[in-house]
C-alpha cells in the first residue's frame, strides 16, 4: 500500500449514514473500511454492536448523535450518546441545535455545549466532535460557534452533517482553521468526493475527512477509478 493510501486512510472518517442499509451493504463497508485500515468509520447507532464486532479493533468506530439536524434536547442528546457508549462507539459527532446561532440565543447553545461535554466526554472518557452545521449560518453565527466551541473545548469541530444545503469548501476550512484553538482538531465533511478535494481541505487545514465515498477516493488514489 502506497504512502499516499496510508496517509489517506489515516485522516479518514469513512462513512455509511444513508438510508437504504442492509447487512449485505454494511459487511461490504466494513470489509473496504478494514481492508485499507480507515481511521474510522460512522454508522448508525444501531448498527454499532454488530460494526464493533465486525471491525475487531482495526478501525475506530463512530456513531452519530442527534443526527442529522440537532433538534431534541440536551438530554435526549446524552441518553443517546450513553445508548452509543453502552454499544461499544469509540468516538461520537453530536449534531449541535444551530436554531439556537441563528435565534441569537448563545447562552442556550453555549449551556448545550458544556452539558454535552461533561456528560458524555468527561463523565465517560469518549472524544466528540461538535457537528455545528456551518453551510447554514452567515458569519457572525459562524464566529459565534467558533468562539463558544473554544470555549467548551470538545476534541473536535466538525463542519456539517452532509446534510446542508452546500458542501465544505477549502474557504470554509481555512477560515474555521484560523479561529478555532490549536488544541480543538477540525473535521471537514459535506460533499467531499473527490482525491482532489480530500488533498485540499487536509492542505487547508483539516485533520479528519468524513466520506461517504471515502473508499472511492483511496481507490482513486490507487488508480482504480477516473
Amino acid at each position: 500500500m502506497s504512502d499516499l493510501v496510508r496517509f489517506i486512510a489515516s485522516r479518514l472518517d469513512n462513512t455509511l449514514l444513508k438510508l437504504d442499509v442492509n447487512r449485505d451493504s454494511l459487511l461490504h463497508f466494513v470489509s473496504k473500511s478494514t481492508y485499507y485500515r480507515v481511521r474510522a468509520v460512522v454508522i448508525h447507532p444501531y448498527f454499532i454492536k454488530d460494526v464493533v464486532e465486525w471491525v475487531g479493533g482495526v478501525s475506530r468506530v463512530v456513531s452519530v448523535v442527534a443526527f442529522p439536524y440537532g433538534y431534541t434536547s440536551p438530554e435526549v442528546k446524552i441518553r443517546e450518546a450513553e445508548f452509543c457508549i453502552n454499544s461499544g462507539a469509540d468516538e461520537l459527532d453530536i449534531v449541535m441545535n444551530v436554531y439556537l446561532l441563528k435565534a441569537g440565543d448563545l447562552k442556550r447553545f453555549k449551556e448545550e455545549a458544556y452539558l454535552i461535554k461533561k456528560r458524555v466526554a468527561e463523565e465517560y472518557g469518549v472524544p466528540i466532535k461538535f457537528i455545528v452545521e456551518i453551510t447554514v449560518l452567515n458569519k457572525q453565527e459562524l464566529d459565534a460557534a467558533i468562539d463558544i466551541v473554544n470555549e467548551v473545548g470538545p476534541d473536535f469541530f466538525k463542519t456539517s452533517t452532509g446534510h446542508g444545503p452546500r458542501g465544505t469548501t477549502i474557504e470554509d476550512v481555512q477560515y474555521i482553521r484560523s479561529r478555532l484553538s490549536g488544541d480543538i482538531k477540525l473535521k471537514a465533511s459535506g460533499g467531499i468526493r473527490s482525491l482532489k478535494q480530500f488533498l485540499d481541505v487536509v492542505a487547508a487545514g483539516a485533520d479528519v475527512v468524513g466520506a461517504s465515498r471515502g473508499i472511492d477516493i483511496i481507490e482513486e488514489a490507487l488508480g482504480k477509478k477516473e
